[in-house]
């Protein structure tokens, strides 16, 4: 039997220098489970992996048992902006992620004292998405697949700035079962590392395979149906 496998990619996009003031946004409390294939891992809007709300790992593989290869992770961020060394990073309990994308003309979240409105993380499946075809009935995540934050699309309608499932359009999902959110580290103060926000908007993809190397698969080229 080939062995399950969950895959994590990260796309960071970068708001550019006008971030230099945090908000006043609370952490995030969203968190979603990858559920294919013989895994569960559970990640979080706060830049957490695996780890949160309770002293148990949540990745498991099999998913049956204790067994976890990774207790806890976090996404980490450093560079230099104009010569100063800036970070963003998740630990068990210090966050400097907050949810929702960055304002490209202020530099701060859209609303910088309540993010909570972002505080989501989308998830959906190729099951989902042909199950639709077949019943015209949509999952809240994918009617809602959030196109207009930054999630990736295939444009099956020739319109690229909407998201139209009867016409056509559908996540160009990566796996069997991706998750999507959006998080920032302009939200608040960077209380563990200690140094200003580096301006960045993180659009994070993670996303699972339920079979062998068979499944193995990217975004698609072309869509179901």
């Amino acid at each position: 039997m080939y062995p399950r496998r969950t895959l994590l990619l990260l796309a960071l996009l970068p708001a550019g220098a006008l971030a230099q003031a945090p908000g006043e946004c609370a952490l995030g409390r969203a968190q979603r489970d990858i559920d294919v294939g013989d895994v569960v891992a559970r990640v979080f809007n706060t830049g957490s992996l695996f780890f949160g709300n309770s002293s148990q790992a949540h990745y498991l593989v099999p998913r049956a048992t204790n067994r976890t290869p990774i207790f806890a992770g976090g996404i980490w961020v450093g560079g230099l902006v104009d010569d100063q060394l800036r970070v963003a990073g998740a630990t068990y309990a210090d966050f400097e992620f907050w949810p929702g994308p960055i304002d490209p003309t202020t530099g701060r979240p859209p609303s910088p004292a309540d993010c909570s409105g972002y505080d989501r993380i989308w998830r959906v499946s190729r099951g989902d998405i042909e199950q639709y075809y077949l019943t015209g009935e949509a999952t809240e995540d994918l009617a809602e697949w959030p196109y207009h934050l930054g999630a990736p699309v295939f444009d099956g309608d020739g319109d690229a700035d909407n998201y139209d499932l009867a016409g056509g359009d559908q996540p160009a999902i990566s796996g069997d079962q991706p998750l999507w959110w959006v998080m920032n580290d302009v939200g608040n103060v960077h209380e563990n590392t200690q140094v200003p926000p580096i301006g960045l908007e993180l659009q994070v993809s993670a996303f699972g395979f339920g079979g062998g190397p068979d499944a193995l698969r990217r975004a698609p080229s072309t869509g179901f149906g």
